[in-house]
């Protein structure tokens, strides 16, 4: 049976390697606009797709690579630990502390998750509490949201149907958006856009673009386990890149691909954001779905409409598109997630004391003998 220490030290290595993920990606993206590969949006994408998908799998990564060396199936050698790495650099010298201060600040994680999984003191039950009432109120809202969409869609009049997909007409909403249950997926556009064919064509090619890059599965994942990192900013960061990189990313390859004028394809944008400011705002915060044009304005983060400009600059600035030419560039997602997987896996804690380790306490038992000799010797 899994212990609640080691699901918890899991989980905080998680939000570590999130923090971590997101310094990483920053330096990559720097790069890569260096390098002239700043507007290859459906390869930054697939990176920072690819590196999340690696920050999900380290903790089973690590479980596995911790019991491959219990069992001796991976030699000692090979052991990745951080907590070797840096008390190996203190006996070399590189670190200006005290044995003892140095080991109580290596085992101080230890003692406060120990602290905190025992709830003593009551700043553990106010962490806890905030944790847990914060979880609540992000699931309960994605709940609600969930069900309101149930509800549209149910409401909503079918139209064409291709295979499982189902494209539906509604009255209720101004920005076409796409979704899915457990079997169908569905393309929900307004009403009013029958009699505007060249922006239902335009609002059906973003759509079909984003069912077949799966864009909205990797939304709803998001948004499941938000409850779980809410509290985290490079989580909000990091989705907002992958909102943002989503909808740049599909703008980019429609107007290559079916040859749509910029101009026309930006002016349908705006067509449907000016429909939108007489929508009733609760419609626009429909989750999980992916929309033509999100106007909603969450807190603490630019509002959509900042974003929409930006969206028009970028579409009105195709010129000589790197999405192509930046696509070997995906490639750079391999090192990067295992760069995050190798620096999940000197997270776990060593079964067996290292030599260094020993020689550590070693240090640290010699110095506290030195020092209650001293006592002794100072007594009358």
């Amino acid at each position: 049976m899994i212990e609640i220490s080691t699901v918890f030290d899991a989980y905080i290595n998680a939000n570590i390697l999130l923090v971590f993920g997101l310094c990483l990606w920053i330096g990559v993206r720097a790069l890569m606009v260096r390098m002239g590969f700043g507007s290859a949006y459906l390869t930054q994408l697939q990176i920072l797709n690819g590196s999340f998908l690696a920050i999900l799998a380290c903790p089973f990564v690590a479980a596995l690579y911790v019991a491959a060396l219990g069992a001796g199936l991976i030699p000692q050698q090979f052991s990745l630990s951080l907590t070797d790495l840096v008390v190996s650099q203190y006996l070399e010298g590189n670190v200006a502390m005290t044995p003892a201060a140095f080991e109580s600040a290596l085992s101080w994680r230890d003692r406060v998750s120990a602290d905190f999984l025992a709830q003593q003191g009551w700043m553990s039950w106010s962490i806890a509490a905030l944790l847990i009432i914060g979880g609540i109120v992000i699931a309960t809202r994605t709940l609600l949201s969930i069900l309101r969409l149930r509800r549209l869609i149910a409401r909503s009049y079918p139209w064409r149907r291709f295979g499982r997909l189902d494209i539906l007409l509604s009255d209720q909403i101004a920005i076409p958006f796409s979704t899915r249950g457990l079997m169908c997926r569905y393309i929900v556009l307004p009403s009013a856009m029958l009699t505007q064919s060249e922006d239902m064509k335009m609002a059906l090619a973003h759509e079909f673009h984003h069912l077949r890059h799966r864009d909205i599965e990797w939304e709803i994942g998001l948004e499941l386990i938000k409850p779980l990192f809410f509290w985290n900013p490079a989580f909000h960061i990091w989705k907002r890149n992958v909102e943002h990189l989503r909808e740049l990313a599909c703008d980019q390859v429609i107007l290559e691909r079916h040859r749509l004028d910029p101009k026309d394809y930006g002016a349908c944008l705006l067509r449907v954001c000016r429909a939108s400011v007489t929508q009733d705002r609760t419609q626009t915060l429909l989750m999980p779905q992916v929309a033509l044009v999100q106007m909603e304005r969450p807190v603490l983060r630019p509002s959509g409409d900042v974003f929409l400009q930006r969206r028009i600059a970028s579409i009105l600035d195709v010129g000589v598109s790197s999405s192509k030419r930046g696509s070997w560039a995906r490639w750079s997602v391999l090192p990067m997630a295992a760069l995050i997987v190798a620096v999940g896996l000197s997270f776990h804690k060593p079964a067996d004391w290292s030599h260094d380790r020993l020689m550590l306490s070693t240090i640290v038992n010699l110095e506290r003998m030195e020092l209650i000799n001293g006592l002794g010797v100072r007594r009358p």
